[in-house]
C-alpha cells in the first residue's frame, strides 16, 4: 500500500482519474463465488449505459429482537463493493446481530465483475476507471476536467432505477429507510446524491469526500440551498482523519470538510440531523475503521 503521508491526490484520491480508461468488457461467470458468509453475489446491468455491476448482498437478522409482523428491512447501499463490502458486513453484522432495537438490516454494495483474463495488477488499474467515471460529478467550475471522469448523474440512475427495483424484487426492503455509505470519490458521490437527489436516500455516510472536486463547488451548492431541499428525518455524516491535510494529500481535505459542514450549519435546514467529526491519528484508510462504525451509529443506520 502506498506510503499515505506522501501519496499525492491523483494518486491516492481519483486512484486513476487522469488516465484515460478503457474498460474491460466482461463476461460475467454463471455462478460467481461469494466470500462472506451467508451473502449472496448478483450481476445487475445498468438499462442506461450497459455496464455490468458486481452487487453484493447479506441479509443480518439479530438474534435478540423478534421481527414484527410484516417487517421490512432497511438497507445500507456500499459503494467501492470490491474492498469496502467485507468491512462493513462484519461490522454490520456482528452489531445487527445482538441488536435491541433493529430486527434485521440489509447490506448490499455495488462493485465491478474482474476480467480474470487481466492481471491484478490490471483489475485494479480498470476498477479505478470504472469507479472514477461513476462516481465524479461533471465539472463546472474546474479549469480542467478529469478524462473519463463526470459519470455520477448516470450511476445515480442505475442506484434508483435499476438496482432499488432489483433487490425490491427479492427482499423485503423498507424503501423508506435505505442509507448511502462511501468513502474519497465514494464520498464526493454521497454527497452529490444528497445534494442533488436528497429523497434518495434517508441516511448518509461520506467518509473523506474528495470535496476538492470541481473547485470545490460542493460547498458553493450548500451554501446555496434552499430550506425546503431536504426532506424531513435526513440525516449525515460526515468524517475525515486528522492526517488527511495538504502536505500529505495535495489537498486539504479537513478544511474541506469543514467548509461544507460550516455552510450547511448555516442554511439551518429543518429536518436535517447532521454530524460530523475529525478522527485523530487516522489517514485517508486508516479512518475506514473507526470512520464507517462511528457514521453507520450517528445516522442510526445501525443501532
Amino acid at each position: 500500500m502506498p506510503n499515505m503521508m506522501t501519496i499525492s491526490v491523483s494518486g491516492a484520491l481519483l486512484l486513476g482519474a487522469l488516465v484515460r480508461p478503457v474498460f474491460a468488457q466482461v463476461t460475467p461467470p454463471a455462478a460467481p463465488p461469494v466470500t462472506i458468509d451467508r451473502s449472496q453475489r448478483y450481476i445487475v446491468t445498468s438499462t442506461r449505459t450497459r455496464t455490468a455491476y458486481q452487487i453484493d448482498v447479506l441479509r443480518v437478522d439479530s438474534v435478540v429482537a423478534k421481527a414484527p409482523d410484516r417487517y421490512r428491512l432497511p438497507v445500507i447501499y456500499v459503494l467501492d463493493g470490491n474492498t469496502l463490502f467485507p468491512m462493513v458486513a462484519q461490522m454490520v453484522n456482528l452489531n445487527a446481530s445482538f441488536s435491541s432495537a433493529l430486527p434485521g438490516v440489509l447490506i448490499a454494495s455495488i462493485g465491478y465483475p474482474a476480467d480474470p483474463a487481466l492481471s491484478r495488477a490490471d483489475q485494479i488499474k480498470d476498477g479505478q476507471a470504472r469507479r472514477t467515471l461513476d462516481l465524479s460529478p461533471p465539472t463546472t467550475l474546474a479549469k480542467t476536467t478529469p478524462p473519463g471522469s463526470g459519470g455520477a448523474a448516470d450511476f445515480l440512475a442505475f442506484l434508483n432505477d435499476d438496482l432499488k427495483p432489483f433487490l425490491d424484487e427479492r427482499y423485503a426492503i423498507d424503501r423508506g429507510d435505505q442509507t448511502l455509505v462511501g468513502h474519497s470519490l465514494g464520498g464526493l458521490f454521497t454527497i452529490y446524491t444528497f445534494l442533488n437527489a436528497p429523497t434518495a436516500f434517508r441516511r448518509y455516510v461520506a467518509l473523506s469526500p474528495s470535496l476538492f472536486w470541481d473547485d470545490h463547488a460542493a460547498a458553493r451548492q450548500a451554501s446555496a440551498l434552499a430550506a425546503e431541499t431536504v426532506r424531513p428525518a435526513t440525516r449525515l455524516f460526515v468524517g475525515v482523519g486528522d492526517q488527511e491535510t495538504k502536505a500529505s494529500m495535495g489537498e486539504d481535505m479537513i478544511s474541506d470538510a469543514r467548509d461544507f459542514v460550516a455552510a450547511l450549519e448555516r442554511r439551518q435546514i429543518p429536518g436535517l440531523a447532521m454530524s460530523s467529526q475529525v478522527f485523530p491519528d487516522e489517514n485517508h484508510i486508516s479512518v475506514l475503521g473507526v470512520g464507517l462504525m462511528r457514521g453507520l451509529r450517528e445516522v442510526q443506520a445501525i443501532r
